[in-house]
């Protein structure tokens, strides 16, 4: 029989709905389209070859790796032409029902995240680089820098999003040249 088989699995979609993969956004439905995916599960562990989708305007390719799917350690690298902050966000918004505990899983996330250009709420830039670091709802983006008002910006956030309705929380620290 099979012991410790390796399930690989190469696919597309015009749209998914995230709620069809479990995850929900509280009083959101959010939509991936034009989805492609290569990917490999093995011990519980998933390998992702390839992914690339388009939610709202942005639009990446992700490849990396999920340790421990029940328990998710996720370390991906994303590559984006165009990405739309509040996309990203919606994306950290998405969550597990919780089981028979109550709680909700911990989800731990390193992302290094490459874009093109894109938008931060009313601003656009070019040129992003950050790392992103996410648990528990705290969001790290390490360094991060990106081109904006023909100048350079440096800096590093960390943003808290908040839990049972508590407002979310930003700290910013920069630096910014010819601007």
């Amino acid at each position: 029989g099979f012991k410790n088989p390796t399930v690989n699995l190469a696919f597309s979609a015009p749209s998914l709905d995230m709620a069809d993969l479990g995850l929900h956004a509280p009083g959101r439905e959010v939509k991936a389209t034009k989805v492609q995916g290569n990917i490999a599960l093995k011990d519980n562990n998933l390998q992702i070859k390839s992914l690339s989708a388009q939610i709202g305007k942005s639009i990446a390719t992700i490849k990396g790796s999920v340790q421990d799917i029940s328990n998710p350690k996720i370390d991906i690298a994303v590559i984006s032409p165009y990405l739309d902050m509040k996309d990203l966000l919606l994306l950290l918004d998405l969550e597990k029902p919780a089981v028979k505990t109550g709680r909700q899983r911990s989800v731990n996330l390193k992302a290094s995240v490459r874009a093109d250009m894109g938008r931060i709420r009313e601003f656009d830039f070019e040129k992003l680089t950050t790392t992103i670091m996410a648990e528990n709802r705290i969001v790290y983006l390490q360094p991060l820098e990106m081109t904006v008002f023909g100048g350079h910006f440096s800096g590093k956030c960390r943003l808290d999003l908040g839990t049972n309705g508590s407002p979310p929380r930003y700290q910013l620290g920069y630096t910014m040249e010819r601007v």
